[in-house]
């Protein structure tokens, strides 16, 4: 079985008190792609956010749980967050619900 590259374990992030992640638990595979849908505010840029460590830019958000890149914490004190965001990119993408939304 192959091991996980990214694992979030009970990941829960607050925005000032009101939680915006629900203790959230996933893998990443290595060699896979992983698609996040959902709603507009369903939280998918927030785990985003979560696994860069963008919310230590916020003093209003508050992360609790566990987040592992190849093993390591990356909640950990040791971690490099210019690193750890430079390596773990992301991009948001742009809304489609129908082939026809252009048209």
């Amino acid at each position: 079985m192959t091991e996980p590259i990214l694992q979030v374990k009970d990941l829960s992030v607050y925005y000032n008190k009101k939680k915006a992640l629900n203790s959230v638990t996933l893998d990443f595979l290595p060699n896979e792609i992983t698609a996040l849908i959902g709603p507009s505010g369903s939280g998918k840029s927030t785990l985003l956010k979560a696994i860069n460590r963008m919310g230590d830019l916020n003093p209003e958000v508050t992360t609790t749980g566990t987040v592992l890149y190849n093993e390591h914490n990356i909640y950990g004190p040791r971690t490099d967050t210019v690193e750890l965001r430079k390596r773990n990119r992301y991009g948001l993408s742009a809304t489609q619900s129908f082939p026809n939304d252009y048209l």
